[in-house]
C-alpha cells in the first residue's frame, strides 16, 4: 500500500514484477463513509473483509472514516490473477468534518501518483434506496471535481447486498408472489438509474455491479451461492474495467476548462437544433 507521492519507488519496483508491454488495470473506488470501500478493496486484492493487518485499514465506527488519506496497492486481482492496482479513497460525508481538506488530498494524489483509472467505482451501500441528500450531494461534488467525462467510466458499486440463500431466494419468492414489493437486483439498478437520470441528467447506460465483501469472509466462503455470485459479479467489473478506454485525472483548473469546453458545445448544439440549422 502507498500513501501519496510516496508511492513512486514502489509502484515503479511492482511495475518492473509486469511485462513491459502490460498496462496495468486502475480501480479508484469512492464513496461515503460506512460504504464498505476499505473492505471491498482488501477483497480485491484477495484478503478477507476483516482480515487482521489488512493492506487497507477496516474500522467499525459508524460515520467515522478510518481512511483519512488515499492509499492504493498493486497485486493479483483476487489474489492470484493479473496484477491490477486498486486505489481507496476517504468517505464523503465524514461526521469530523474534514472533508475538504479529505478532498483535496484525494485529488493531489488522483491527480500526481495514479495519473488515471479505467473504473471509478462508485460504492452506494444496497439499503440506499433513495439516494439520500448526502449522497446526491456527493456525486455532485465528484462531477465537479472529475469532470463530465467521468460518466464514461463510472460504474455503480453495491455492497451490503448479502447472496446467502435464504435472502436471496426471499427476494426472488417475493418478485415471483409480489411484484409490487419487489426489491431485488433488477429492481435495484432501475429505481437508481431512474433516480441518476432524473437528478443529473445522465446519458450514459452506467454498469452497476453487486459486490458484497462479507461474501468473502471465512464464515460465508463455502457457501455456494455466495462464491458463485461474487465470482460473477467480480467478472464484470475486471471486463468492465478491461475494456474501459482511462480516465486521465485532472488538476482543478483543468476540470474547470473542460466543463466550460462541454457547456459551450452544448450551448452551440441546443442553438442549432432550435434553429434547424443542424438539418441543413
Amino acid at each position: 500500500m502507498y500513501k501519496g507521492s510516496a508511492a513512486s519507488f514502489f509502484l515503479s519496483v511492482l511495475l518492473c514484477q509486469a511485462s513491459p508491454s502490460q498496462t496495468l488495470t486502475k480501480i479508484v473506488i469512492i464513496g461515503p463513509t460506512g460504504s464498505g470501500k476499505s473492505s471491498l478493496a482488501n477483497v480485491l486484492l484477495g484478503e478477507s473483509p476483516l482480515c487482521q493487518n489488512c493492506t487497507f485499514p477496516v474500522c467499525s465506527q459508524g460515520m467515522h472514516s478510518c481512511t483519512k488519506e488515499t492509499t492504493m496497492a498493486t497485486r493479483p486481482w483476487l489474489g492470484e490473477n493479473d496484477l491490477f492496482t486498486v486505489v481507496d479513497t476517504p468517505g464523503f460525508a465524514d461526521s469530523d468534518n474534514d472533508d475538504s481538506e479529505l478532498v483535496d488530498e484525494m485529488m493531489t494524489v488522483l491527480n500526481k501518483d495514479v495519473g488515471s483509472a479505467d473504473i471509478i467505482l462508485l460504492l452506494i451501500k444496497g439499503t440506499e434506496t433513495r439516494l439520500s441528500r448526502d449522497l446526491q450531494q456527493m456525486i455532485r461534488e465528484m462531477r465537479a471535481l472529475f469532470g463530465e467525462n467521468m460518466w464514461n467510466n463510472l460504474v455503480i458499486g453495491v455492497s451490503f447486498w448479502s447472496f446467502k440463500s435464504d435472502l436471496a431466494n426471499y427476494r426472488e419468492n417475493t418478485c415471483q408472489w409480489s411484484p409490487a414489493n419487489c426489491r431485488n437486483e433488477e429492481w435495484f439498478e432501475k429505481s437508481m438509474k431512474e433516480i441518476l437520470q432524473d437528478k443529473f441528467h445522465i446519458k450514459q447506460d452506467l454498469p452497476f455491479v453487486f459486490l458484497d465483501s462479507w461474501a468473502k469472509h471465512p464464515m460465508n466462503i463455502n457457501d455456494e451461492e455466495q462464491k458463485q455470485r461474487f465470482e460473477k459479479e467480480s467478472k464484470r467489473l475486471w471486463l468492465l474495467a478491461k475494456e474501459a478506454k482511462p480516465f486521465d485525472f485532472l488538476t482543478v483548473n483543468d476540470v474547470l476548462a473542460e466543463n466550460h469546453v462541454i457547456k459551450k458545445r452544448n450551448a452551440e448544439l441546443e442553438n442549432m437544433i432550435k434553429n434547424d440549422d443542424w438539418t441543413k
